[in-house]
């Protein structure tokens, strides 16, 4: 198998590759792929999330690690333009210029930071407790251990040497609870644009700091 248990695994079934070595090659075409998909749309609904469980007054800086061709931050440049726009990401695709690379994301405060299909890239999540955000959004591919290793071992998101983690709720919850946050939303609503034959598709979460002082 090319993945194994972690600690969590007992209750959450949080699954990581053995060998987290990155052979993903993230360069202009890998993110050039992500034109293909509906970008207008994908990037309303997600910056429709932040509208509603977030707010304006609230969103003041935002950082979107994987930012990759910048769509999302884009929709809250339009939505919010007094808000504050940071990005980071390993990929040398051209940087929209209302995007201030900021590669100290991991300890810079920030309101918002956002994980859009990103988290599961990384070959270890550490640097997770270190973050100063208020809030985090992750949206990543949603693990089902309940459908079996058949299911798993030809699932669409099992992508050795790239997705180096699958997530559940429950898993999601530990982790990001273990980094000081609590989850107070979970569906999938990028399911309406990215369709698939497979059930609850894409996992939407957002986590609010455990010492945010309107807590």
């Amino acid at each position: 198998s090319d993945v194994c248990s972690s600690d969590l695994d007992v209750t959450t079934h949080l699954l990581s590759s053995i060998d987290r070595t990155i052979v993903a090659n993230y360069d202009h075409d890998y993110v050039g792929k992500y034109e293909q998909l509906p970008q207008a749309e994908l990037s309303a609904v997600r910056a429709g999330i932040i509208d509603r469980l977030i707010g304006q007054s609230l969103c003041r800086s935002i950082c979107d690690v994987g930012y990759a061709t910048g769509a999302f931050l884009k929709e809250i440049h339009q939505r919010y333009p007094a808000c504050e726009i940071r990005g980071y990401d390993v990929s040398p695709y051209p940087t929209p210029d209302f995007i201030t690379v900021d590669p100290e994301w991991a300890t810079r405060p920030v309101d918002v930071m956002t994980f859009f299909d990103s988290l599961e890239h990384f070959p270890t999540l550490d640097f997770l407790r270190g973050l100063k955000a208020n809030y985090v959004v992750v949206s990543c591919p949603w693990y089902h251990p309940v459908l079996g290793l058949e299911h798993f071992a030809t699932w669409r998101h099992r992508k050795p040497g790239e997705h180096l983690y699958h997530f559940t709720v429950k898993s999601l919850q530990a982790t990001m609870n273990a980094a000081g946050y609590r989850s107070f939303y979970s569906c999938s609503p990028e399911d309406v644009i990215r369709k698939s034959p497979e059930t609850d598709n894409i996992l939407t979460m957002v986590f609010k700091s455990f010492k945010c002082l309107d807590y």
